[in-house]
C-alpha cells in the first residue's frame, strides 16, 4: 500500500524536506519526495502497520512552520515515476523537538550543550568553551546548567549582558519600564497572556520552528498596574539554545521578559558572555504580523519567493 502526503508549503527553504526525509528513514519502507509549485508531496510505500507507525511518527515529528499552511492524506496504488527530489539547504534553525529530548536529559551527555549538532536544524559546531568577560577579567565556562544560571542571576541584578547567539550579539537587560522602542524576549510563552493581548493563532506563530518576531497589543491590566502609556510591542521566544536555557532560569527567578537591543560599537554593557567561532551562516530571525487572519512576512531570510 502507498500513501500520498500533501503539503502547501510557500517557502523554497528545504526545512520541511529534511524533516520528512529524516523521519520516513527511521522505517522500513520506500518513498519518494516531490515537489511541484507550493505544494511538496512525500510518497510511502509499506505494509499497513508500518504506515500507521509512520502516520503518527509525522504528526509529532513535523514542527509547526510559519511557511506550512495546510496537508492532506490518501491511499494510491503505486509510488510515482520520478527521480526523488534532491535535498540542498545549508540553512541552520532554531532547536527541534529531537535536540530538545537530548539537551534537556540529565542523564545524557548532550546535557545544557546549546552547540549540539542536529540534521534537521543544521547546526552543526564542535562544543565550544564560553569567555564571561567584565572589565578586563575574563572566565572560561563550559556550556552548563551553572552558566546559565549565573547569568540569569546577573540580568535579575540588573547587570546589561552582551550575548553572542547564533543570530548575532545582543544587548540583555531586565526590562524595569518599557517604551515604545523596547523590544521583548519572553522567557515562557505561558506568561505572554499576562502582558499583552493574544490570539492561538498568534501563539502558535511565535512558537513556530522560526521563533518570529511579531508585533502584539499590550493589554489594558497591564498599562493600568504598570502605568504604560506604549501600546504595542514587536515580542519574540528564544530561538537558540544559548536563549533557550537561559530563559528557563529567568523563569525560576520569577522574570517574565527582558529586553534586549542588537549590539553596536556605543552599545553599553556590563558584561559580556561570547564563544570563539569561525565564520558561520547567522541564524534568521523572521518577522510577520497578522492582518484579517493571514499571516504576512515582513522580512525573513529564508523566504525566497
Amino acid at each position: 500500500m502507498v500513501l500520498h502526503f500533501k503539503f502547501k508549503y510557500l517557502s523554497r527553504n528545504g526545512t520541511l524536506l529534511k524533516f520528512l526525509s529524516t523521519c520516513v528513514q527511521m522505517f522500513p519502507c520506500e518513498y519518494k519526495i516531490l515537489k511541484k509549485n507550493n505544494f511538496i508531496s512525500l510518497y510511502v510505500k509499506a505494509n499497513d502497520d508500518i504506515l500507521e507507525i509512520i502516520t503518527n511518527k509525522l504528526s509529532s515529528y513535523l514542527p509547526m512552520s510559519i511557511y506550512f499552511i495546510a496537508s492532506s492524506i490518501q491511499a494510491c496504488e503505486n509510488l510515482p515515476f520520478g527521480n526523488n527530489l534532491e535535498i540542498q539547504d545549508d540553512s541552520i534553525l532554531p532547536y527541534c523537538t529531537s535536540c530538545l529530548n537530548d539537551v534537556e536529559d540529565d542523564e545524557n551527555i548532550n546535557y545544557y550543550n546549546v552547540f549540539h549538532s542536529c540534521i534537521n536544524c543544521g547546526l552543526s559546531l564542535e562544543k565550544r568553551v564560553f569567555t564571561l568577560t567584565k572589565n578586563d577579567i575574563e572566565l572560561k565556562y563550559e556550556p552548563t546548567k551553572d552558566l546559565f544560571e549565573k547569568i540569569a542571576l546577573l540580568i535579575n541584578e540588573n547587570n546589561k549582558i552582551k550575548i553572542k547567539t547564533f543570530s548575532g550579539s545582543f544587548i540583555f537587560s531586565k526590562a524595569e519600564k518599557i517604551n515604545k522602542n523596547s523590544k521583548i524576549l519572553f522567557t515562557n510563552i505561558d506568561n505572554i497572556s499576562s502582558v499583552f493581548n493574544v490570539s492561538n493563532q498568534e501563539l502558535t506563530i511565535l512558537n513556530s520552528i522560526e521563533k518570529p518576531v511579531i508585533n502584539l497589543e499590550i493589554n489594558n491590566i497591564y498599562k493600568i498596574k504598570n502605568k504604560c502609556e506604549v501600546k504595542s510591542l514587536d515580542i519574540r521566544l528564544a530561538n537558540d539554545l544559548i536563549l533557550y536555557f537561559l530563559s528557563k532560569e529567568l523563569s525560576k527567578l520569577n522574570i517574565v521578559f527582558i529586553e534586549y537591543e542588537v549590539y553596536n560599537n556605543n552599545s553599553k554593557h556590563d558584561y559580556s558572555l561570547y564563544f570563539e567561532s569561525n565564520n558561520y551562516k547567522l541564524l534568521d530571525i523572521p518577522k510577520v504580523r497578522i492582518s484579517n487572519k493571514k499571516l504576512v512576512l515582513l522580512e525573513a531570510n529564508l523566504y525566497s519567493e
